[in-house]
């Protein structure tokens, strides 16, 4: 069995609050803490503990609910399966008794919703199990749904920033793109040319975070690095050609799940200033 890790990455990133609202995500994902982990059978009759983990950081306190779903194979024998109310009343760890008997390959299926103000977010995982005649491996839950609504629009938890989706969009995570499918990328290098950029020459090399919707356009971007009239910076001349550049540009959407889906990714576009 591996390990479940949480981890909190620390970044810090200048981002220019005068250009489109990409939402930044920080590296700590979604507000909320929904994890699961099993030990302890080492062959069937055994038993089987499984451990959830149920918070969140909000600033105010939400109602929250979840449920796992524990298949007719993975006898329990104690513990709660569903809970609901204030989440700083239902949060914290649970502990659940399973007794694995008959062979098979079953899965424990875990649901968390958070609903606060006009924000409503939604988490689901799998906990595969495999009770075979000598042993029982409990694999590494992945999660099957990580989104958010935020004023009636749906977005994807990203592991740095919120993803636009639109209403019929095929649910996924970021592991279904980077570990199964492909990431969204541009269809040809993007280059700029800046002319009128004053006496200076040379070029200078332009940073952001593009959404791509799952049709392949540019559906938001934001300048990464210095503010976009920081002096240090490329300036606002240069910014714009690569804005240009990049409003005009082809990408590949992201694929996953045998299907196009939207995604984030870092573009630099090179800016060739011309007097």
């Amino acid at each position: 069995m591996r390990r479940i890790v949480v981890a909190v990455v620390a970044c810090i990133l200048t981002i220019d609050m005068a250009a489109a609202d990409v939402t930044w995500l920080g590296g700590l994902g979604p507000p909320f803490l929904f994890v699961a982990g099993g030990a302890g059978a080492q062959r069937p009759g055994d038993t089987l503990t499984v451990g959830l983990g149920v918070g969140g950081r909000y600033e105010e306190d939400p109602i929250a609910r979840f449920h796992l779903s524990i298949p007719a194979g993975l006898k329990l024998l104690y513990g709660d399966t569903a809970n609901a109310g204030l989440l700083s009343a239902i949060g914290g760890n649970y502990t659940l008794k399973l007794l694995p008997r008959d062979p098979g390959r079953f899965e424990i299926t875990g649901t968390f919703r958070v609903e606060v103000g006009n924000q409503s977010d939604e988490a689901a995982f799998k906990m595969p199990v495999i009770v075979r005649p000598d042993t029982v491996i409990v694999e590494e839950t992945y999660y099957t749904l990580l989104e958010t609504k935020r004023e009636g629009q749906r977005y994807r938890y990203g592991r740095w920033w919120l993803i636009p989706l639109d209403s019929t969009e095929t649910s996924v995570v970021e592991a279904d793109i980077e570990q199964r499918g492909v990431r969204a990328q541009p269809a040809a290098p993007i280059n700029a040319v800046c002319r009128g950029c004053g006496a200076g020459t040379g070029v200078d090399s332009v940073h952001f975070v593009v959404i791509i919707a799952r049709d392949g356009k540019v559906r938001d971007s934001r300048l990464l690095g210095y503010p976009e009239h920081d002096e240090r910076g490329p300036g606002p001349a240069v910014v714009a050609a690569a804005r240009e550049a990049l409003r005009t540009s082809v990408f590949q959407a992201a694929r996953a799940k045998g299907t196009a889906v939207s995604d984030w990714l870092n573009v630099t576009i090179p800016v060739r200033r011309e007097p």
